[in-house]
C-alpha cells in the first residue's frame, strides 16, 4: 500500500449512509488521506467553481478496475478509522480490496489540482504532493 495505489474501502462517514467507496490513498503518514472517487460530480460540487475544478478525471481505459470514467475529488479530504493496525493491516487481510494504481497521466493531473488548491490548507497540499509519487514530464 502507497500513495498513488487505488482501494475499495468502507467509509463510515459519508453523508448519506456509510459504503464501500473506491478510494485514491494519497498520504499514509504522518496520517491517511484518502481521495474519493465518484461515478458523478454531484449538482452542488458542479455550482461551486472551487469544488468544480477540484474534479479530476480518472479513465476507465487507463483503470480496468472501474466499470465506467469516473471522478477523483481533490478537494474533500478522508481519513480512514483508526483500528487495530489501522489501514495497512485491513488492506493485508483483504487483499482484494487493492485495485491498482493511478495511471502516471492521472497522478500528474491530480498533483496539479492539488497543488492550485484552494480548498486544502498548505499542511494537506504539502502533505500530499510529498507522499504521491513525482510523475516524470513527457513532451
Amino acid at each position: 500500500m502507497t500513495p498513488g495505489d487505488v482501494a475499495r474501502l468502507y467509509i463510515p462517514v459519508l453523508s448519506g449512509r456509510p459504503k464501500d467507496k473506491y478510494c485514491v490513498i494519497a498520504s499514509t503518514a504522518p496520517r491517511v488521506i484518502l481521495l474519493l472517487i465518484s461515478s458523478e460530480v454531484s449538482q452542488l460540487k458542479r455550482q461551486q467553481p472551487d469544488q468544480w475544478h477540484s474534479q479530476v478525471v480518472i479513465d476507465k481505459a487507463s483503470h480496468p478496475f472501474l466499470k465506467r470514467d469516473s471522478y477523483i475529488d481533490c478537494g474533500d479530504l478522508f481519513g480512514y478509522p483508526p483500528g487495530p493496525g489501522g489501514l495497512a493491516n485491513d488492506l493485508n487481510n483483504d487483499p482484494s480490496r487493492m485495485l491498482g494504481k493511478l495511471s502516471s497521466d492521472t497522478l500528474a493531473r491530480v498533483r496539479a489540482v492539488v497543488q492550485r488548491s484552494r480548498l486544502l490548507s498548505p499542511i494537506q497540499i504539502d502533505q500530499i504532493l510529498s507522499s504521491l509519487p513525482m510523475v516524470a514530464e513527457t513532451r
